[in-house]
């Protein structure tokens, strides 16, 4: 091509004024009147095809932890190591008197985390659920019948000592935005499940609670869902195996959005920037659908089918009024989304931009006739329950074996949370496209713990613990005794006893009595609350 016949200056190029790209929006945005009921054979093929996911990454021979790493990498542990070892020093420097105040304290035996520590320590983590326990100090009780194999890695105190100060962020940085705490690990995470996995085409949207009922300032409370009271997810995951994608904290509304776009608009937006013209089908619930946001994500090479809620702006009135007969199926089309209503037990409304009205059939039990009966429904419902619980595979997997170790801090039960989900998406990796030995999920989890725990040896470093009762508990001046506040609540028994915790007393102001064979499990539980 000649010089001549290009462009080289912006006067020859042609450009649209701000009243004619505004003129054409409003040509191409839907309107509640242009709804018009179609027949249902106007479009009878369906092409329900799905495009197979790929490893951005060799894992054709790769070993269980070599996978794992691939996911949680050394960036990650030195990161976790460092923010540790922080928050220990701004400890000391918030506390000057504790060390002189509490002698007996294990602080001043705390050394700095090394990568290879922190890997070690994350491996007791994730053994902790493999080997769930009520009470936390159960793994290094005396009890035969409590017998685990955590105490023959690490030492309770010692184990109590770092997760007291295990940190993801540097304190200091934190201002208003308290989600700060855990969004580092959160991106770094977010970063490599996209990086190392390219999805199927198929992807679905739902919400995963995390739960926690400490002072949590993002706490929502969902009566529908297993988990009633925590933090809520947003969640984007593979319809394929359930590998998840992205997870993003809910903050509350914040500042509030556009007129032209809710809240569920722009994390489902959010949530899909990264797939954009990548001919990709979203599946997703009624808390997100509407016809806005179906007709913006067909503009960007989506498809998308979900649940609708009747009442949604820009549903026609006819739409909204209509009441379809059991067994009866409406399809309406408005442009390129589409809407199918539908009575099986109850009315279910589906819209989508995949246009189908195609019907199958399926077998269901009739309790009156008690046989078996063969019904029909339309083909995008069955396409929507195929693919829709992909985050819901994902949370089921990660449950089996999670970390469960109650505390009042919000962020770390999304930090123990975020390793449970790294963990299934390295086994959904491994069996994907390993072609190693086949293992289960245990197996696969045992073995990566193993490597894990190879590491570090916790127990060549000794803290040597003694318990000095004039430290922490003293007489009562009258020298009447009372009884054990420990007994009491834990065991359903009375143990009187004339000592009492000086530490509660300065926190709480009023005494609370523990005999001598609670002093030491009480002693421990202060290393989580102090």
């Amino acid at each position: 091509m000649n010089d001549e016949n290009q462009y080289n200056s912006e006067e020859e190029i042609e450009y649209f004024s701000d009243e004619e790209i505004r003129v054409y929006d409003q040509m191409d945005n839907l309107s509640p009147e242009d709804w018009n009921e179609i027949t249902a054979d106007k479009y009878k093929e369906y092409y329900d095809y799905l495009i197979p996911a790929e490893s951005n990454i060799d894992l054709y021979c790769q070993e269980p932890y070599d996978v794992f790493e691939k996911i949680i990498t050394d960036e990650i542990f030195e990161l976790l190591a460092e923010e540790t070892n922080r928050y220990h020093k701004q400890f000391i420097r918030d506390n000057p008197n504790y060390l002189s105040n509490f002698k007996q304290s294990h602080i001043k035996d705390f050394k700095e985390l090394t990568k290879e520590m922190m890997k070690s320590f994350i491996g007791i983590l994730y053994l902790l659920g493999i080997n769930i326990r009520t009470n936390i100090l159960d793994h290094w009780s005396s009890n035969p019948l409590l017998n685990s194999p955590i105490s023959n890695y690490i030492s309770s105190d010692k184990f109590q000592l770092y997760w007291k100060f295990l940190h993801c962020n540097n304190n200091d940085n934190i201002k208003s935005n308290k989600s700060q705490k855990i969004t580092n690990i959160i991106d770094l995470l977010n970063k490599r499940w996209k990086d190392i996995y390219n999805p199927s085409s198929k992807l679905a949207i739902d919400e995963t609670m995390v739960f926690n009922r400490g002072k949590n300032p993002f706490i929502q409370y969902c009566p529908m869902k297993p988990i009633k009271f925590g933090t809520k997810l947003w969640s984007l995951a593979d319809s394929s195996n359930g590998y998840m994608l992205h997870v993003k904290i809910y903050e509350g509304k914040g500042n509030k959005n556009t007129k032209t776009e809710s809240l569920s608009e722009k994390v489902v937006i959010e949530l899909l920037e990264p797939y954009k013209n990548k001919d990709k089908t979203v599946y997703m619930d009624s808390f997100y659908s509407n016809p806005s946001l179906f007709h913006q994500l067909s503009r960007n090479g989506f498809d998308a089918i979900g649940m609708v809620m009747i009442n949604r702006k820009l549903l026609s009135d006819e739409i909204k009024k209509r009441k379809v007969q059991k067994g009866e199926h409406i399809f309406s089309e408005n442009k390129d989304v589409m809407i199918l209503q539908w009575n099986d037990k109850k009315a279910v409304n589906l819209l989508s931009t995949v246009k189908c009205t195609s019907t199958g059939e399926y077998e269901k039990y009739d309790i009156k006739k008690k046989e078996k009966i063969i019904l029909e429904r339309p083909l995008l419902i069955f396409d929507y329950i195929r693919h829709m619980r992909a985050v819901d595979r994902n949370n089921q997997l990660s449950s089996y074996y999670s970390i469960t170790i109650k505390q009042f801090k919000w962020w770390r039960s999304i930090f123990l949370k975020l390793l449970d989900i790294s963990m299934s998406n390295a086994y959904i990796l491994y069996k994907s496209f390993s072609k190693l030995k086949e293992l289960d999920h245990k197996e696969f989890c045992l073995a990566v713990i193993e490597r894990l725990l190879a590491f570090h040896d916790w127990k060549k470093e000794k803290i040597i613990f003694t318990i000095d009762v004039k430290m922490y508990y003293s007489n009562f001046e009258n020298g009447k005794r009372r009884k054990c506040k420990s007994c009491h609540s834990n065991r359903n028994k009375r143990t009187d006893t004339k000592f009492f915790c000086s530490l509660c007393n300065s926190k709480f102001s009023k005494y609370v009595t523990i005999c001598r064979q609670c002093q030491r499990d009480h002693i421990l539980t202060h290393l989580n609350t102090f």
